[in-house]
């Protein structure tokens, strides 16, 4: 029989098994005290820390005695429970929150972090009591649930701070989370806390996390403070925080040096900025950036393909084809998105018939991944009516990908870009 404790003939606890270490959560001297029906405490200090059911036997020439605990499987998942769910809306709590996300961050599997705030519970409890408040959190926690699919982990972290723990969600598809919240802010407008509302920030594992929970907990905390301030200043702000700000001053800290050392930049500078722009913009996953040589616009970096897309050229029309919106929007760099795989193919057959070049196509489908591409945001590098080039960025897995926050993301990154062809007076197509 395996033994959870070992007794001496003091009544002192010399040896705990893992079972009973899991009750007990302490190494320190602890005296055992053998009552009726198999009643087992255990005192720290003179004080009860412990009773269980439990049965001791003597240990064959020793003057120790054995201990075995009886039920406890339900005597510790009571236990268990008590200490990681939130009490009042039956969620894991923080602790429960701190354990998984450091075990999962130590995994290579993705994840999506969301860290959300309750706007309005102070409101709540100030005009109609604490009762209400409560109610108010517990209705969130059932529509965080509502979302929740198989694998997914939702938490209570704080006052009104809740979790989410979304399995084998990668950045590309941020576009769930955005549903997901829009979904529960509907659920509460249409409740009677249509006053509440929420704010969220996301970050990635493993691409944001370094394997380090903190981290990740930093960034999605970060974002959702970022998003909160954000919609403070505007009506239509939106509902998740997802930039990477990182990205976003490495970025102006390259423009800078370029602008400095005041000479046209290389195809390095190009591509930098065209990796931190896939790093900025969610749903981001690949990319391409081409400027104009005074003849055509030239492809000179690309991120996700194979290098032969570089050198491609488009004739002005076909570059207009391929950015698919007015003449005017394309001139004022106005970011356009197309979605869906036929969509996305045919405008640039479209595009390539225009531009005389049929061969351009037979690259972008060996090499580009054309068929792949499920979502394109285009936009157009441009200052004063003159278009100097074009970003490019896909997505491969939603032609839901992309939204408000990429596109301003986008015009912040393309501005930048257009600064530096502006000031190193690069050439520029002027329709």
């Amino acid at each position: 029989m395996a033994l959870d404790g070992i007794v001496n003939s003091d009544g002192m606890l010399i040896y705990q098994g893992e079972r009973l270490r899991a009750l007990l959560k302490t190494e320190q001297e602890v005296r055992v005290h053998l009552g009726p029906d198999h009643q087992v405490s255990f005192e720290h200090a003179q004080q009860n820390i412990l009773t269980v059911e439990a049965c001791m036997v003597p240990i064959p020439s020793t003057d120790l005695w054995g201990l075995k605990l009886l039920q406890f499987t339900s005597s510790y998942q009571a236990l268990h429970d008590a200490a990681y769910t939130d009490l009042l809306t039956g969620l894991g709590n923080r602790r429960a929150f701190e354990e998984a996300l450091k075990h999962f961050a130590q995994q290579e599997a993705p994840l999506a972090l969301v860290i959300l705030d309750l706007d309005g519970l102070k409101a709540f409890n100030d005009l109609h009591g604490h009762a209400q408040g409560d109610a108010f959190l517990k209705l969130v926690a059932v529509a965080l649930q509502s979302q929740l699919r198989t694998g997914d982990r939702a938490y209570r972290i704080g006052g009104d701070e809740f979790a989410l723990i979304l399995q084998g969600l990668e950045a590309a598809e941020v576009h769930v989370v955005f549903e997901a919240m829009q979904e529960i802010r509907t659920q509460l407008r249409s409740s009677p806390f249509r006053g509440g509302d929420i704010s969220a920030g996301v970050a990635f594992h493993p691409r944001e996390s370094a394997g380090d929970a903190r981290i990740l907990t930093r960034l999605a905390d970060e974002r959702m403070y970022e998003q909160k301030r954000s919609r403070g200043k505007s009506d239509h702000g939106h509902l998740v925080g997802t930039i990477n700000r990182h990205a976003v001053i490495r970025g102006m800290g390259a423009t800078l040096d370029v602008l400095l050392a005041k000479q046209v930049p290389g195809p390095e500078y190009w591509q930098l900025m065209l990796d931190y722009a896939i790093q900025m913009v969610p749903s981001a996953q690949a990319g391409s950036l081409d400027l104009w040589d005074g003849q055509a616009f030239i492809k000179v970096a690309q991120l996700g393909f194979e290098d032969d897309i570089l050198g491609l050229e488009l004739s002005p029309q076909a570059q207009l084809i391929w950015y698919g919106s007015s003449r005017e929007q394309w001139m004022n760099g106005v970011p356009r998105i197309l979605r869906e795989v036929p969509t996305i193919s045919s405008t640039s057959f479209f595009s390539a018939e225009v531009s005389g070049d049929p061969d351009r196509i037979e690259v972008f489908e060996e090499s580009g991944r054309l068929g792949e591409i499920q979502c394109t945001l285009n936009a157009p590098i441009t200052h004063q009516g003159k278009v100097y080039g074009h970003l490019n960025l896909d997505n491969f897995v939603s032609n839901q990908a992309f939204n408000k926050d990429s596109l301003q993301v986008t015009v912040e990154l393309i501005r930048l870009c257009a600064t530096v062809c502006y000031n190193l007076n690069l050439p520029a197509y002027l329709p």
